[in-house]
């Protein structure tokens, strides 16, 4: 029983804790939101309405710079991805499918001896692999500036509100991590707090 008592007290006690932690992140999430708003307001001002609209965002050319992946356990963490690593994965053909490039391979025909002659030797089927891969680094897309788009001259107010949504990143994973940390304490409470019942029920 005795035991049971301890380990609820703590329980409780890192409960509040975090609660008081889960409230601190969220306001300054709220206010690291509103800082970013104000200051795209102030460059919209500087450089007119029509400088700083979502007319200017390229989604051709949109890459994550910031991806968020989860553990086993639940636990949020951000970190920046390696555009040539996923790449890679992308290629990994698992339905057993043919690939681009083998089918573009047996799509090709071969019009005169010359040709005929290079397959057998090998050398057009090193030169096809080589075109693959030129082909495959400029479908790459590289993570290009965002701020590029609004012109080259860009007014500080604009450039403080993408590091203020940078910020957010961060604390949009603290808070959901936060609050994935009260839901387990409050579950651990209640179990523990059936089995304090049990035991007095037991005494009795």
């Amino acid at each position: 029983m005795d035991d049971v008592c301890k380990e609820l007290d703590t329980v409780v006690l890192e409960f509040f804790q975090t609660l008081t932690d889960f409230y601190m992140e969220q306001e300054k999430l709220g206010e690291t939101l509103k800082s970013g708003l104000l200051n795209m307001s102030r460059a919209r001002y500087s450089m007119g309405t029509q400088a700083v609209t979502i007319d200017k965002c390229d989604n051709s050319k949109m890459v994550a710079a910031v991806k968020v992946k989860v553990s086993h356990d639940n636990q949020l963490t951000s970190f920046k991805p390696n555009p040539d690593l996923e790449a890679q994965f992308c290629e990994i053909n698992l339905g057993g499918q043919e690939s681009n490039f083998e089918s573009s391979i047996r799509k090709r025909t071969v019009t005169n001896k010359k040709n005929v002659e290079g397959y057998v030797n090998g050398s057009s089927h090193i030169e096809d692999i080589e075109l693959n891969e030129k082909q495959k680094k400029s479908d790459h897309k590289k993570v290009v500036d965002p701020l590029n788009w609004f012109g080259v001259l860009v007014p500080p107010a604009l450039r403080q509100s993408q590091q203020d949504f940078k910020k957010t990143i961060e604390s949009g994973v603290n808070v959901a991590n936060l609050k994935l940390r009260l839901q387990t304490l409050q579950a651990k409470y209640e179990t523990l707090l059936a089995q304090k019942k049990d035991l007095k029920k037991n005494e009795k």
